[in-house]
Parts: C-alpha cells; structure tokens; sequence
C-alpha cells in the first residue's frame, strides 16, 4: 500500500494554480488505541476547498502551508483499535484529501446502509441537507417566488427542486445556457437566467414579475445586490455561500443592503455542520423525494486523486453540471 495526498505549497491567488499544491507521498498512518485507519474511496468537490486554502479562521482552523487539504470524503475503515468502529464500516466526514488516514472517530460518522455511496454526495450528505436545512431558515411557502443562485450546481439544483416541490415559482440563476436550460428542461424549475449573457436586473424583472419571497444565495456579490432590489416585505434570505468572493484578494461590495430595511426583510447565514443531529431526518425526506421521482440530480465522477485540480478549476467555470466526486479507490 501506497499514500499519497494533495498538500498546500502557497496562498493560491485566484483559483488554484500549478505550485499552489501538490500531490505527495505520505506516511501510511498506523493507528493507535483509539483510532482507526481509513481508505478513501469517494472524495466530494467543493468551492470551500479555496477559502480553506487561505490564511485566515473561518469555522475550520486556517490550514498551514505543508498541510494535507481537507475535504469531505466517504471512507471504508480498515483498522480499528476504537470501539464504535469495526473495519468495513463506510464513514465519512471533513478529513484530510489523502488515499489514508486517521480518525479519533469524532470527526466521522457511519453511512447509513440504505444510501447507495455513489450518489451519497450528489443527493445526500452535506449537499442535500445543505439543500434541506437551508430552506427550512427560509421557510418557503407555496405561491411563493424563489430564486436561488450557482442553480445549477450541487446544492442550488437541489435547493430549487424543493423549493418546487413546496409549491413554489422558482427561478435559477446560473453560469451558460446548457446549465440554464438543464434546470428548467429536466430539473422543473420555472426559469432561469444567464448571469454571464443576461442583465440580471432585467432578468429577475421578467422572471419574478411579483417580486422575490426567497432568496438560496450561493454567490453573494452583484447578484445578491440584484435580488435585493426586487425583494418583497418580509423577504427571506438564505446565506449559503459568496462564491463571488472565494476567487479574489478583495470581497464584492454589497450596496443595497438597505433594501432589507425598508422591504422588512431578513438575511440568515448558516452552516450545515450545526445540524449534524438531524442529518437522518433530511436524509429519510430526501429519499422519500428521489423515490417518488420528485428529485433529480447530476454526478460526475472523476477517477483518480490526481485529478484535484482539474475538478477544482471546473467547478468554479461551469464546466459540470450538479455534483463533481473523484473516485480514489474501488467501493468495497
């Protein structure tokens, strides 16, 4: 056996660059008296991987340069001196992205059986209840419009399909026509506009000519200023991520922030990890959901750990649509 990982080099500036990182040989971890070993086999691809990269505490301690990356993967254990585990368990959690590594067990937990491991980053995970938990803070009624930004990724194609499924008009805002007519063709959202090729004020206009009732912004920025022109009272807004600013040295200004005041609006950020408690009841709706035929995603895979960067850069230019996974070894 062989381990390898993807370290930190440098600060990246901009997206990832050739000498931000590299792939290494590592230690194989030997686990001690209350620890496991565990074999990576699906590595999830997320924009927080650049903010993580930056010297800065966010809710994760800054990563120093020579550290291992951390990322969420799914892993099958296969040593174990800790007593909750027991070696062909499939766990996952925020690790360190190297084919092996070690846990203490209180940064992983099981995968439930019944969740194929395949598409448990595309539907489930930290996607689908980032989807889930997000909508919940907003409370999205039927009758109501939804827009929800990077729409055609992991979580916002989710997030618009629930929102339809709460009986909502739902509009998309994503990066190239192809991802645009991808969510409205097959996923049912009511519209969607080109952020790059349309006015976004103009479009949001069109879309939503009742103005806006719920907001899933992915991005923050110029978009997020958009839709607070057009928000009605008592607006919600649900603050997932500011891809916007994960790519740059000098965050986006956000101008209209006044908007919240005189619409009587509220804007509500969140992480995902503060309902880990209540993961099982998201996941039990969400396969209810796939079951009846009521959501539908996009996976894709790439085979390899060596294929980080390219899944990275992809991610943050629209290349994919819905979920991006590196496979790194076969599933047991």
């Amino acid at each position: 056996m062989a381990n390898q990982g993807w370290c930190l080099l440098r600060r990246p500036t901009g997206y990832f660059q050739d000498g931000d990182i590299a792939l290494r040989e590592l230690p194989m971890p030997q686990p001690e008296a209350g620890q496991l070993r565990i074999r990576t086999v699906y590595l999830s691809i997320d924009p927080a991987y650049r903010v993580w990269a930056n010297d800065v505490v966010l809710y994760l301690p800054a990563l120093q340069i020579g550290e291992t990356l951390r990322g969420s993967i799914i892993g099958v254990v296969e040593e174990s001196y800790h007593p909750d585990f027991v070696p062909g368990d499939i766990v996952t959690g925020v690790l360190r992205i190297q084919k092996y590594l070690l846990s203490d067990g209180t940064d992983i937990m099981k995968v439930p059986p019944a969740l194929p491991l395949r598409s448990y980053f595309a539907l489930y995970g930290h996607i689908g209840t980032t989807a889930y938990f997000g909508l919940e803070i907003v409370h999205p009624k039927a009758g109501e419009t939804l827009v929800v930004s990077s729409a055609a990724g992991g979580v916002g194609s989710l997030a618009g399909q629930m929102a339809k499924i709460y009986g909502c008009h739902v509009v998309g805002i994503a990066g190239t026509d192809d991802r645009c007519h991808w969510i409205v063709d097959e996923l049912g959202f009511d519209a969607a506009i080109n952020y790059r090729t349309q006015n976004v004020d103009q479009g949001l206009r069109e879309t939503c000519p009742d103005g806006i009732d719920v907001y899933f912004d992915n991005v923050g920025g110029a978009i997020l200023d958009s839709v607070c022109c057009q928000l009605n009272i008592g607006a919600r807004i649900a603050l997932c991520g500011m891809l916007t600013d994960y790519n740059s040295d000098r965050p986006a200004g956000v101008y209209n922030l006044f908007e919240l005041i005189l619409k009587r609006a509220s804007a509500h950020g969140f992480l995902v990890t503060d309902y880990l408690p209540r993961y099982l009841e998201a996941f039990a709706q969400i396969k209810a959901w796939e079951t009846a035929n009521k959501i539908r995603y996009r996976l894709t895979v790439l085979d390899g750990i060596e294929h980080l960067p390219q899944a990275l850069e992809g991610i943050f230019t629209s290349r994919y649509l819905g979920k991006v996974v590196i496979q790194v070894a076969p599933e047991p």
